[in-house]
């Protein structure tokens, strides 16, 4: 009597990551078997390699637009944005830092001073960080 074996169902994936992960293997298996042909004469010879070249780059393309879709290349664009952001909340948390300050460390010795500085900066951070993570 045969058992049934059940696969684990995995993570779903984007449909558009799959269809760029197959046409990519695919592309990939045609650059492998161009490269493999014999060429037949001069002229073969130089348009196999012209067809391994042109499959080359075509692979090359479906790697950077897989990449994108996986959201492993992001434009330079985006990254210019989202630097904006950062530097934006940045500023306003040193400035709130700069509001909150002057009260809480006046008649205070070095000591408090410190204490106090590095409660601020501790919860600054800790605001900033969770303000960034939010920027996309």
């Amino acid at each position: 009597m045969k058992t049934k074996t059940h696969k684990r169902p995995g993570p779903k994936q984007d449909p558009a990551i799959t269809k760029l992960s197959e046409e990519l293997a695919i592309t990939r298996s045609r650059a492998a078997a161009i490269k493999r042909e014999g060429g037949g004469g001069a002229n073969g010879e130089e348009i196999r390699q012209l067809r391994a070249r042109k499959l080359t780059l075509e692979i090359a393309r479906l790697e950077i637009e897989l990449a994108k879709t996986k959201g492993e290349l992001v434009s330079k664009q985006s990254m210019v944005e989202t630097g904006r952001k950062i530097g934006a909340t940045f500023s306003a948390c040193l400035a709130a830092m700069e509001s909150n300050l002057p009260g809480s460390l006046s008649g205070l010795d070095e000591m408090q001073v410190s204490q106090v500085l590095r409660a601020e900066f501790d919860s600054m951070t800790e605001i900033f960080l969770n303000r960034i993570s939010k920027i996309q």
